[in-house]
């Protein structure tokens, strides 16, 4: 008796769509992806239920013949590719001919469609893989597909569905990288009856208007092109980073897609301004020949492979490099400020550990548009918490050091010359600043604008080695194998400029000195980071010495709280006014808020 037989196509087809149809967003996708690849230049996506009892979507593109909608039903069935070398340039989004009926299988499915040179439309329904009516119909050109009771008569599929509101979420945000992929098609998205997303089809900026309103009024325009292939789009100064990855949309010829080497190269791009989980938001077109990339990775079609990895992920680290490394001007630059200069005290503080709190977004703060003079009130996801310190657990080597709790600010004298349009209102709640200009007022965090000169100032001496230098009480002596030593002395260089006195012999090396910022950390941990394989390869850039220069800036800025006298508020302000980096804290909490007077005058229904 034969053990090996051919599967019934009911069977394999649902099968198949355990890979293509994962959930209501995947058959959104494919429907969608399908009404973009027949020329469609007006797409309207309906659902109900998070997809799960209906999905409709409806295009103007091409039509399907009466002889085409019947096949096109048909397992690997596909106007898209014709021969195996198709499949090495693969212009279109859908192209593997499982998605209807992957789609068909696992629910109850009715395609309409009329081609512009025929009177008449037609239409065909499946009912969970079964042929159920085909026949003629009025309607417009295009075509229309609605997909209902999706999983209904496959339990076992259903129930791993997540909840309504889940998979809504999960369609919105597909349907949004779709809007922001093809900003040359109209797109109208609507669930549960509540229209969410209108765009108009003109350019990629009345895209990203209608998916993210005036977040475009903060992103700045970038494009580069190299060897045939070319970059666009608009990406983020680091001043309007974001908490999360929501707003990072990468388009590979009109495919939204990921790729982990353009990942890595826009986070090297923006690491040397952005504090941990901050992201820069960005939506990246990339236009590329169709065989230089590879979309046949995987059957959901997000992941790609390029045939010049280096050279793309190269293009996009520059372009993006250049927007990161834009100037910011400092915030009071239009205000002439006359003050005396700042005397800086040289003092040192017991380090803490400096814990910050993940935030939400809601609230807007001041900061630099693209041009170097504009300013205005920007939107920035974020809510401040008040800073929390607590003292770390010392190590026996460090407990000698018994120093100031702050760094204090220098007495300055005050000056009788004031701008007539500047003006110090007051403080309130010993915690914020607040300045009014013309017909603007700002508020100012003393804390976190502290906290964030303090940081510049160590990141500066960091940066020029010119960082102080701690001898420990007692030398710090450990032993390690070959590779590890070899990989720590590779470091030396390195770790001398920036004041760790190590010295070696054999494979035992004795530790005498730390730069000052890093005298509280655990030097064990400390040492295994540097001679990991995978450890930091410049530890000066690192994410460990960062973390380090914020949690020293935290502990000796002043406090929320703390009474300043108006002599230490003007200190503050020349400080600030001599910054050229983004008005947040090493934590990534706004320093400063603007509100103009038309916004006040709203809250009293003046306006």
């Amino acid at each position: 008796m034969n053990k090996i037989h051919i599967l019934d196509s009911s069977i394999f087809n649902r099968i198949a769509a355990g890979e293509v149809v994962e959930s209501p967003s995947s058959v959104v996708k494919e429907l969608v992806e399908n009404a973009i690849d027949a020329g469609s230049t007006s797409i309207l996506i309906s659902i109900e239920n998070g997809g799960v009892d209906k999905i409709c979507v409806t295009d103007n593109g091409f039509g399907l013949s009466k002889e085409d909608l019947a096949l096109a039903f048909l397992p690997h069935a596909t106007s898209k590719i014709q021969s195996l070398d198709d499949l090495n340039a693969i212009m279109s989004l859908g192209f593997r001919g499982e998605a209807l009926a992957s789609i068909a299988s696992v629910a109850s499915v009715t395609m309409t469609s009329k081609q512009s040179n025929n009177e008449i439309g037609h239409f065909i329904t499946y009912d969970n893989g079964e042929l159920v009516a085909s026949n003629e119909t009025q309607s417009e050109n295009g075509t229309t597909v609605i997909v209902k009771n999706l999983f209904e008569k496959i339990p076992a599929r259903k129930k791993f569905l997540k909840k309504t509101s889940i998979e809504t979420a999960n369609i919105t945000a597909l349907v949004k990288n779709l809007i922001l992929a093809n900003p040359s098609i109209a797109f109208t998205y609507i669930a549960d009856g509540k229209h969410i997303y209108m765009s108009d089809g003109t350019s990629l900026e009345s895209a990203i208007y209608a998916v993210y309103g005036n977040l475009i009024e903060s992103l700045v325009p970038l494009e580069a092109s190299e060897r045939g292939i070319t970059l666009m789009g608009y990406t983020s100064l680091a001043e309007n980073s974001k908490h999360n990855r929501t707003y990072q949309t990468l388009v590979v010829n009109n495919r939204v897609v990921e790729n982990a080497d353009i990942a890595r190269s826009v986070y090297l791009a923006y690491k040397d301004y952005l504090f941990s989980r901050r992201y820069p938001a960005y939506i990246l077109h990339i236009q590329i020949p169709y065989d230089l990339v590879d979309v046949n990775v995987h059957p959901n079609k997000m992941l790609v492979k390029f045939v010049d990895s280096v050279g793309v992920s190269k293009m996009v680290y520059h372009a993006l490099k250049k927007v990161a490394d834009m100037p910011t001007m400092p915030i009071f630059s239009d205000v002439n400020l006359d003050f005396s200069p700042l005397v800086e005290a040289e003092s040192v503080a017991t380090l803490v550990e400096a814990e910050s709190v993940a935030t939400k977004e809601n609230i807007e703060y001041s900061a630099p548009k693209n041009s170097a003079s504009n300013y205005g009130t920007t939107p920035f996801f974020a809510e401040p918490q008040a800073e929390h310190c607590r003292p770390t657990r010392k190590s026996v080597m460090n407990s000698f050091f018994e120093l100031d709790d702050r760094e204090d600010f220098i007495e300055i004298e005050i000056q009788n010359n004031h701008p007539n349009d500047f003006t110090i209102v007051g403080t309130f709640f010993n915690t914020y600043i607040a300045i009014q200009k013309g017909d603007d007022v700002f508020f100012i965090d003393q804390h976190a604008s502290h906290e964030r000169i303090l940081f510049d100032k160590f990141i500066k001496a960091v940066k020029e080695k010119a960082v102080e230098i701690q001898s420990l009480l007692v030398p710090y002596e450990f032993l390690l194998e070959d590779i590890e030593a070899e990989n720590l002395i590779s470091r030396f260089n390195d770790l001398r400029e920036l004041g760790f006195e190590i010295n070696a012999k054999n494979n035992r090396f004795s530790l005498f000195s730390v730069p000052s910022i890093l005298t509280n950390i655990k030097l064990n941990d400390f040492i295994e980071l540097i001679i990991n394989d995978d450890g930091i390869a410049k530890i000066d850039n690192s994410t460990f010495m960062l973390e380090k220069i914020a949690q020293k800036a935290c502990k000796l800025a002043v406090k929320a709280g703390d009474s300043l006298s108006e002599n230490e508020i003007q200190n503050l302000l020349h400080q600030m006014q001599n910054q050229s980096t983004p008005p947040l804290c090493p934590h990534g909490r706004p320093t400063i808020i603007k509100l103009t007077k038309t916004e006040i005058e709203k809250w009293f229904l003046r306006k």
